[in-house]
């Protein structure tokens, strides 16, 4: 297997390439014909002609979709995720890096045959049915008109109106349904004809010496008025937005009057992934001539993703590409953490600008992953299965399951609503805080239990399956790793859910009272410059009963995690030695002093500490409010809050000091 177990950095070149292989190899992601399993289908129509660099957009349009598709995938739904894409192209290169969940097999690009005669067909009809016509063109500045292919909206608009208005297709989110309406009550006729070198030609012919205009899939052999031979194909090529368009349908296999098997199965699509500029562009067009064409609307739901924008003012890499080509990206930290980036910042609706910083977040994420994976391995002993035994595993042990409980229903019902961010975000904090800074520091305490070995290995499995949609490479990997000789893959684990075996609400309260107190007592040594390492006694008071029995009950675990050489639950602080006071609800919490001669020399930095303070608030007070006239909002704005965080670390001073006293 690629990756250094023991490696404390996370190097994902091989090891995307090699799942990446083995994926397409056992062909995880074919269609699974007669099956009987329900189906979701997402077929994306091909992008703007990439002819430069990529942009983080082009990733952006593909990785949102796989992140769907791969999570339906483990609900066990029969999926098809088709994108359209450039043959040999960079956005098929690049789709290939990302991983995404394609039978590879089955892609078809815009230009394939299928596509010509879907075009040719629809065209063909609408002309036939007096929808399409030549009419004059003038475009901006421009004095004489030209001709050009006009196809009529106003009639076959109003069922596409009809389908959304019944709830036939669905926007997610709902607002974006006022933006479809709006356009679709001002429609104008569409033109579809362009004057280009390349492209898909009209099928429109002349005759050369009585100008018949024949409308024909087949160049004809003679002019069907005067009987000429000498036939001319009209010069101008169909908008490539009329084309995009037709790709739902022709994707399919699509072919008039015999269907294909796909389009009998994933048709009407289950998802259209769009972007706000596309409400008109294509979706709205894709409904108009499915209804009108194909009698049925081309998907059930649409929704409409957040849009990335290149980071301003961003240099060329030192290879002297784009740094926001996404290939350059992917070469240098790998596919997952331009994945999770862009899962993480992306809300939907939204333009906003690609973030260089998230990426560096994102990356030192993967190493966070790999690095408490490799903790987790270390820990076990080889004969750890998931026959728990919940009546001898730890509160703690029963604390970490129940928030991972709770975790798998709130990101089922994020991905439900395609709040992707708000699910990648939930899922960073709840593995870096909760697992990590919290559950991995708990455990340790507990390893010799074999049960708590079992939790252990059972908690990072299910976080895998949570983080595979997202970032499917380094979870496929640690996964494999965890199970050395398991023959399965995670996208054909189930994608966990709620179980009742697993809530333990009273242990999930006790451990957020356990760490409550933690986190009081490291603000209080913190603010009071006890170093991180010492071990000290400690003194804490409640005024809640229930609480204090939960302390005493976890003792060891706030010892280890507070760093206290002892710690002692008591009803008064007034006969114990002075030292530095802290609280938090219910609780006070008092380090003492070692002696009176620690105590003076405690005062006497603080107080020192306490003048060179005040000073600086004197001079930003003054800077204030001598200069106020002469100061921008942003300055100004900056002054206030630095003159803030002092009057904050100067009073936490002073109430230190009167502890001292």
């Amino acid at each position: 297997m690629s990756g250094n177990p023991r490696g404390k950095v996370y190097n994902p070149t091989e090891n995307e390439a090699h799942w990446h292989d083995t994926w397409k190899e056992k062909g995880l992601f074919k269609l699974e014909t007669g099956s009987n399993k329900p189906s979701f289908s997402i077929l994306l129509p091909p992008p703007s002609r990439v002819t430069g660099d990529l942009q983080v957009e082009h990733a952006r349009a593909l990785i949102i979709p796989d992140i769907i598709i791969r999570r339906k995938k483990m609900q066990g739904f029969n999926i098809f995720y088709l994108p359209g894409l450039e043959p040999a192209g960079n956005s098929a290169r690049m789709a290939s890096r990302l991983g995404l969940a394609v039978d590879w097999n089955r892609m078809q690009f815009p230009a394939n045959e299928v596509m010509q005669t879907a075009a040719d067909k629809v065209f063909i009809q609408l002309y036939r049915e007096g929808n399409i016509y030549r009419g004059d063109y003038i475009r901006r500045s421009e004095s004489n008109p030209s001709k050009q292919w006009f196809l009529k909206t106003t009639g076959i608009a109003k069922p596409a109106i009809d389908a959304v208005e019944k709830e036939k297709i669905l926007f997610s989110p709902g607002k974006w349904e006022k933006v479809y309406f709006h356009w679709m009550n001002n429609i104008r006729d569409w033109c579809i004809s362009r004057q280009l070198q390349e492209g898909h030609r009209i099928p429109a012919y002349y005759c050369d010496d009585c100008g018949c205009l024949m409308v024909e899939e087949v160049k004809p052999g003679k002019c069907h008025q005067c009987s000429s031979t000498r036939i001319t194909r009209d010069p101008d090529v169909l908008d490539i937005v009329f084309l995009s368009v037709l790709w739902p349908f022709a994707a399919l296999g699509w072919q008039w009057p015999d269907q294909s098997q796909d389009f009998k199965v994933f048709f009407p699509t289950s998802l259209m992934p769009a972007n706000r500029d596309m409400i008109f562009s294509e979706v709205a067009r894709m409904i108009m001539i499915g209804i009108h064409c194909f009698k049925d609307i081309p998907f059930r739901e649409v929704f409409i993703s957040g849009m990335i924008q290149a980071e301003k003012g961003r240099k060329k890499s030192k290879s002297g590409r784009n740094a926001d080509d996404p290939m350059e990206i992917i070469n240098h930290g790998g596919a997952d953490a331009l994945r999770f980036t862009l899962a993480s910042q992306v809300i939907p609706g939204v333009v906003i600008a690609f973030s260089r910083n998230r990426l560096k977040g994102c990356n030192l994420f993967m190493n966070k992953i790999w690095n408490a994976s490799h903790r987790v391995l270390m820990s076990l002993r080889g004969d750890e299965d998931f026959a728990i035994d919940f009546a001898k595993i730890t509160d703690i042990d029963r604390w970490i399951l129940n928030g991972l409980n709770n975790m798998a229903v709130k990101v089922n019902d994020l991905l439900d609503s395609y709040q992707i961010h708000k699910a990648a975000n939930l899922l960073y904090r709840f593995f870096r805080r909760e697992f990590c800074d919290w559950y991995l520091e708990f455990v340790k305490n507990d390893l010799d239990n074999p049960d708590t070995r079992k939790t252990l290995k059972f908690s990072l499995y299910r976080l895998l399956q949570l983080l595979h949609p997202f970032i499917p490479f380094i979870t496929e990997e640690i996964f494999h790793k965890l199970f050395p000789n398991h023959e399965e893959f995670l996208i054909r684990t189930e994608f966990p859910t709620f179980s009742s075996d697993l809530a333990f609400p009273g242990e999930f309260a006790d451990g957020e009272t356990l760490k409550k107190v933690i986190k009081a007592t490291r603000k209080t040594r913190t603010e009071n410059r006890v170093a991180p390492k010492s071990r000290i006694v400690i003194f804490l008071k409640s005024e809640s009963g229930k609480e204090k029995k939960v302390l005493e009950k976890n003792m060891r675990y706030f010892d280890a995690l507070a760093g206290s050489a002892g710690t002692e639950i008591v009803t008064d602080f007034s006969t114990l030695t002075r030292g530095f006071k802290g609280a938090c609800a219910n609780w006070e919490i008092l380090l003492p002093l070692v002696n009176e001669e620690h105590r003076l020399n405690i005062m006497a930095r603080l107080e020192k500490e306490a003048d060179i303070l005040q000073n600086l608030v004197n001079d930003l007070e003054k800077q204030l409010t001598d200069g106020t006239d002469k100061t921008d909002e942003t300055e100004l704005s900056g002054l206030k809050k630095r003159l803030k965080q002092l009057l904050n670390r100067r009073d936490r001073i002073r109430k230190s000091l009167n502890d001292l006293l």
